[in-house]
């Protein structure tokens, strides 16, 4: 459900991609513990709620995967993407402060795990916001 959901966002089908993904959570939800694959879903949620402009529930997801990341997969390289995904999302909403420190956050992890092409966008990002 959750990839169906993804090839629905991909192709901008936007209501079907959130009954996919919405599905999906309530299944992850109730019937396994927290898991990666789970906070994945969730940023995935969180994107297309971005882009629908539907900016609490995309807050909500957000801040539910990277609780799920922090506690269980802190070096993840899927962690980096979501906070990558979060600063975005802090500053489309006006809150360049909070963005600048999650992207800061992403690129420790970018670092980390080698990826230069992630840690390279996120240090862009945040030159970005310092002007």
């Amino acid at each position: 459900m959750r990839q169906l959901g993804d090839m629905y966002h991909l192709n901008k089908r936007r209501n079907e991609s959130e009954a996919q993904y919405l599905r999906a959570k309530s299944i992850y939800a109730h019937q396994f513990p927290p898991n990666c694959l789970f906070a994945i879903l969730l940023a995935s949620l969180a994107d297309l709620y971005q882009e629908m402009k539907r900016y609490s529930e995309s807050e909500a997801n957000y801040i539910q995967a990277v609780s799920i990341y922090t506690t269980r997969f802190p070096r993840n390289p899927n962690f980096a993407n979501c906070l990558y995904s979060f600063g975005e999302f802090l500053e489309v909403t006006g809150r360049k402060t909070e963005a600048v420190e999650i992207l800061q956050a992403a690129l420790q992890i970018f670092q980390h795990s080698n990826d230069q092409s992630g840690a390279e966008r996120c240090r862009a990002a945040v030159q970005h916001l310092a002007k």
